[in-house]
């Protein structure tokens, strides 16, 4: 059975959108004069004060509760989170009150859970969802950048996961719905970018979202322990899980995670919590109580992310969130695969590239992106395995970039700055993969002319460019 909470996501979602509309277009001059007339000034001037007596009753109603932590009072509990619930939708930037709000929820949480208690861990749980969900929707809703609402949703979604995963009984239907969560935050993570594409707090929440959904892909089949070990991985990292999915695949033994270190491709979002309190308490699962293999969703995931990242690119090529999130997918596109693939995948996402340099030589987004190729694509050295072949169409591969750069800056008039800072990052690429003194001797002349153009384009940067000559 769906979960209340998500019926509602679609409502909160199609209200929110409605107000940024209504909150695009609006120049600072014509909201600034608002505060001139005497009658609003008034007004606001008394919401400030309401607001700074409410947090203050609420700061005083933490400094009593820490003097007397082991006082059992449900109803003066639910009352104080009503008021971060009011203080919050207020004004969504004060950190210390969305810590304090925690604070209670762990509390609420611990009291459901003491063997005193008669209530229904699953209700409490599905109504701390929908109430957090609820709370940091209202919160977005007056500021889309706000920092403590979207860690406040990280944090609340992981909750939630990670008490369903240590109360369940491993049922279909617990998984199911755990994916349909997941799947309506990506859907608001769309709608999001739809009124703000550069908006990085959402970029970065997607992130999370998606590794949290591939690993609840992943651990799909679990005991016991397994769900502990699920639930304490839950931090939005991709960094040691990602290796034991490029390690482990059916055809593999189940120690293999364990054969090769993390792959660090982005740090944790949300600290790992040990504290007395906190419903998950557990150590780094290892290969005695989990198996982990890449399955159909999961693949189906990271492609749906591929082509969204590339539907934005599309729709804006200085959408520098969408080039970035990108590089961070490519990893996961490449599992199990060698040179050779990594060379065919950087000759399209170079011709994407193109595309964007082409339609607006300026804009350093695509050359971020072009550069960051560049680097990844070059053949691993330190492979037996890799040939004189993969060597070779690797230098075909830069030798063509370099004819189109030289184009472009011809095109260009000699012009274009990042077309230069370009081509020299490849000529020096090829110097040090080409085998032939002679072209290398040629690389090296051409990737210093670049250089004195570039001071002339650049003088202010010019002492950087001197540098590079050395």
């Amino acid at each position: 059975v769906k979960p209340p909470f998500l019926c509602q996501q679609k409502k909160r979602v199609r209200r929110h959108i409605q107000l940024q509309i209504r909150m695009h277009g609006q120049r600072r001059e014509e909201y600034k004069s608002r505060l001139l007339d005497p009658t609003v000034s008034k007004g606001l001037a008394q919401k400030a004060h309401q607001w700074t007596t409410l947090t203050r009753t609420l700061l005083e109603r933490r400094k009593t509760h820490a003097s007397n932590p082991n006082i059992p009072d449900d109803a003066a509990l639910e009352e104080t989170i009503q008021l971060t619930t009011k203080a919050l939708t207020v004004n969504p930037d004060p950190h210390h009150l969305w810590n304090l709000r925690r604070e209670l929820l762990l509390q609420r949480y611990r009291n459901s859970i003491s063997p005193s208690s008669n209530k229904d861990t699953d209700a409490s749980s599905s109504h701390f969802m929908e109430g957090e969900l609820k709370l940091t929707a209202a919160c977005l809703e007056r500021n889309p950048k706000a920092y403590g609402a979207w860690f406040h949703r990280k944090w609340s979604v992981r909750q939630h996961l990670q008490q369903t995963a240590t109360l369940m009984t491993a049922s279909s239907d617990d998984h199911t719905n755990r994916l349909l969560l997941l799947d309506t935050e990506l859907a608001l993570c769309a709608q999001f970018l739809l009124l703000d594409e550069r908006n990085f707090h959402c970029w970065n929440y997607r992130r999370f979202v998606v590794a949290t959904k591939a690993l609840t892909i992943l651990w799909s089949h679990y005991d016991t322990s397994g769900a502990v070990a699920f639930a304490s991985s839950l931090d939005g990292s991709w960094n040691e899980w990602m290796s034991w999915i490029s390690t482990t695949n059916d055809n593999e033994k189940e120690g293999a995670m364990n054969q090769s270190p993390p792959i660090i491709l982005m740090g944790p979002q949300i600290t790992t919590h040990n504290k007395d309190g906190v419903p998950i308490n557990a150590t780094t699962p290892t290969s005695s109580n989990h198996k982990m293999t890449m399955t159909t969703q999961f693949k189906e995931l990271v492609w749906a992310e591929w082509e969204f990242t590339k539907t934005k690119m599309d729709a804006n090529f200085s959408n520098c969130s969408a080039f970035h999130y990108r590089s961070k997918l490519l990893p996961w596109v490449l599992i199990h695969s060698d040179d050779s693939d990594k060379l065919a995948l950087a000759k399209e996402e170079l011709e994407l590239v193109q595309n964007a340099i082409f339609t607006e030589p300026d804009d350093q987004t695509a050359w971020w992106y072009h550069r960051f190729l560049l680097q990844w694509a070059q053949p691993n050295n330190n492979d037996a395995d890799n040939d004189d072949n993969v060597q070779k169409e690797f230098c075909q591969l830069l030798e063509q970039e370099a004819e189109t750069l030289r184009d472009l800056i011809e095109t260009e008039e000699n012009q274009c700055k990042w077309g230069f800072l370009a081509l020299h990052a490849v000529l020096v690429l090829l110097q040090n993969h080409g085998n032939l003194a002679s072209a290398q001797e040629g690389h090296q002349t051409e990737a210093n002319q670049c250089l004195d153009h570039l001071i002339e384009l650049d003088p202010d940067r010019a002492m950087r460019y001197h540098s590079m000559k050395s």
